[in-house]
């Protein structure tokens, strides 16, 4: 444990807790457990790049100027988070249903929307939320924000900027984590990737935690990692 720990405890409690689980209390969701999503009937291409996809200039789309089904979506969650919605565990069901009607292509956008430093931080976050809660069509996209690198600009605290990156990045992966329920073979082959990937460090550690549960047959295993470890930071 010493091998991961040392880094750990600092970041958690801070980007974890202030990213991460601020979303899942805001939305009183689970922030893990098995992903029961079923996928939509649509052919399933995993990445096996190194490489995020978002590093490449997006295609402008063909249709109405200015609307984005899965923008769309983005907005009504976080108009609801916003205004201090309360029946989110209700509402879930309703968004992944949502979620299964947009196209692959559609959850990239909301990949790239969490990866625009840009962007305000409660819908990069709400981004990450909504793919979680895709099942295995959100793959590609969750894996792309794990993969895609960040610096901080001269102009903002380079910490701050760095915890806020990360706990997003820790978010896609724990999400990636939970989708070795539906298929751990693959998910197998996706954390191998990330390990080699550009990544950071402590991704990648994060990355052979899950790596090794899925291996003895115990996926969810950086979840369940994820969240000892902060139950016992919060009892220091």
């Amino acid at each position: 444990m010493s091998r991961y720990h040392e880094p750990l405890v600092y970041t958690i409690t801070i980007a974890f807790v202030a990213g991460i689980i601020w979303i899942a209390e805001k939305t009183k969701g689970p922030a893990v457990g098995p992903v029961a999503v079923a996928a939509k009937v649509e052919a399933i291409h995993f990445s096996q790049s190194k490489t995020s996809s978002l590093l490449k200039p997006q295609a402008t789309k063909k249709g109405v100027v200015g609307f984005d089904p899965a923008l769309v979506l983005l907005d009504q969650e976080v108009a609801g988070l916003l205004k201090g919605r309360r029946d989110w565990k209700q509402r879930e069901p309703i968004v992944r249903a949502q979620l299964e009607n947009l196209s692959m292509t559609e959850l990239t956008t909301l990949a790239a929307k969490a990866v625009d430093t840009s962007a305000n931080m409660s819908e990069r976050q709400m981004s990450v939320y909504l793919l979680s809660l895709a099942g295995l069509r959100a793959h590609n996209a969750l894996f792309d924000i794990v993969k895609t690198p960040y610096s901080a600009p001269k102009t903002v605290a380079k910490l701050k900027f760095s915890q806020d990156e990360m706990s997003l990045r820790v978010r896609a992966l724990q999400a990636l984590d939970q989708l070795a329920f539906l298929n751990p073979a693959q998910l197998q082959k996706t954390m191998k990737i990330v390990m080699k990937s550009p990544a950071s460090p402590q991704l990648k550690n994060y990355a052979q935690i899950s790596l090794n549960g899925i291996t003895h047959g115990q996926p969810g295993k950086l979840s369940h990692w994820l969240n000892q470890t902060v139950a016992s930071a919060g009892d220091q």
